[in-house]
């Protein structure tokens, strides 16, 4: 299996990422890229991140939420956040599912 990384920093003046004028262009322009899957991380697991994360789905796209390299206020909420979703319309992965060769989160702080 061959992956692809490409990242991008989304600026956002609101919740999400995938803002409501654009997300017609923002999907044409990853599916002319060939993607089909998206990670995601950010600040405030349960507001930024999800929001981005339900309208990313709602566009079609498969989506992993890289549990942690996100956070919110408070580890109860963000543990809540991640349980409520993981398997029903996005993934819960670790960074060390998707960039095995890098140290772990913790090692990085």
């Amino acid at each position: 299996m061959s992956i692809r990384a490409i990242i991008q920093v989304a600026s956002k003046p609101r919740h999400g990422a995938m803002k409501r004028k654009r997300k017609a262009r923002q999907r044409a322009h990853l599916r002319s890229l060939d993607i089909e899957r998206l990670y995601m991380c950010g600040a405030l697991t349960k507001a930024c991140v999800m929001f981005t994360a339900n309208s990313a789905f709602t566009l079609g796209f498969e989506v992993c939420v890289v549990g942690d390299c996100c956070a919110d206020r408070s580890r109860e909420h963000h543990d809540a956040v991640l349980s409520t979703y993981d398997g029903y319309h996005i993934a819960v992965v670790q960074s060390a599912d998707v960039f095995p060769s890098a140290p772990p989160a913790a090692a990085r702080l």
